[in-house]
C-alpha cells in the first residue's frame, strides 16, 4: 500500500471536494510508477481534528475510508 500523510493549516467543510483541496496530491500519488492494482492513500489531517481522514485514491475518484477508535470518536465527514 502507498501512503501519503498530509498536514493542513484549514479545517474542510463538508461540502469541500478532494479533487480541489488536495488535486496536486492526487495527481502525484496517480502518476507513482506502480501497478494500478495496488492500493493508494493520502492521509490527511487539519490542525483542529484529532485523526486523520483516510482517502483512498482510484483512478477516476477519491473515496473517504470511514473509522472506528477505541475511545469512540467518529469522524463526522466519513460516509
Amino acid at each position: 500500500m502507498l501512503v501519503k500523510v498530509r498536514v493542513v493549516r484549514n479545517t474542510i467543510s463538508p461540502d469541500t471536494f478532494y479533487e480541489d483541496l488536495q488535486s496536486d496530491d492526487l495527481r502525484e500519488v496517480r502518476a507513482l510508477p506502480f501497478p494500478q492494482w495496488m492500493p493508494r492513500e493520502i492521509w490527511l489531517r487539519t490542525r483542529h481534528e484529532r485523526t486523520f481522514r483516510r482517502l483512498r485514491v482510484l483512478y477516476v475518484a477519491v473515496a473517504e475510508i470511514g473509522f472506528w477508535n477505541t475511545d469512540e470518536y467518529v469522524n463526522p465527514h466519513a460516509q
